[in-house]
């Protein structure tokens, strides 16, 4: 098992409270917690960046 793997994390559950906190859906969520569960390390999303692109988004800059 890779020693970054999180076996018992609930993909489901953590992605429908992460998309309640943030207040919409985010599509590409599963796919990231799905990776962490299985210990496949890859880009790091910050708060910032992802209020950053949907502010772009918002004004057509995306």
């Amino acid at each position: 098992m890779n020693a970054y793997a999180i076996p018992d994390l609930d993909v489901e559950s953590v992605a429908k409270a992460i998309e309640a906190d943030f207040g919409e859906s985010l599509p590409d969520i599963r796919q990231a917690l799905t990776q962490a569960k299985n210990g496949i390390v890859g880009r790091v999303t910050t708060p910032a960046q992802m209020l950053v692109r949907q502010a772009r988004s918002k004004v057509g800059l995306s």
